[in-house]
């Protein structure tokens, strides 16, 4: 049997139908097609990903341990992407399981997280979450 999310996740950089199938579809029926949602995130300008960090942004905590995966992946444009695109949008609560991995980024970057700008994505999460919290 076919599930409903195998639809909702682009097959190409400009599979923006499947995007509107996934936007249909919504959390949390599409949480078993968090990672491979993720996936359109590793480049910001691929036309898809803005659209589905947007829809990424709109998941419930069932998020959190694929975006550690990412924060966690070395790949210094997808998690800055991921931190500026996703986790600026999410709920302060659904972000806050994340902070010591964002911490680490923030306060103790990699070269290559600082060549990708991780390390300031990371603070302005830090920054929002502050800000959320008053």
């Amino acid at each position: 049997m076919t599930h409903p999310f195998v639809l909702a996740v682009p097959s190409d950089k400009h599979d923006m139908v499947a995007v509107e199938r996934a936007r249909t579809i919504g959390f949390p029926i599409l949480n078993p097609a968090i990672p491979d949602l993720l996936v359109w995130v590793q480049d910001i300008n691929w036309p898809v990903a803005e659209p589905v960090a947007d829809l990424l942004a709109t998941a419930d905590k069932a998020i959190e341990p694929h975006l550690r995966d990412v924060l966690r992946s070395g790949d210094g444009d997808w998690v800055a992407f991921t931190l500026s695109y996703v986790c600026l949008q999410l709920a302060p609560s659904v972000v806050e399981g994340l902070r010591p991995d964002i911490e680490r980024i923030a306060d103790d970057p990699t070269e290559a997280e600082v060549d990708s700008g991780c390390d300031e994505a990371a603070r302005d999460v830090l920054l929002a979450l502050e800000y959320a919290g008053r």
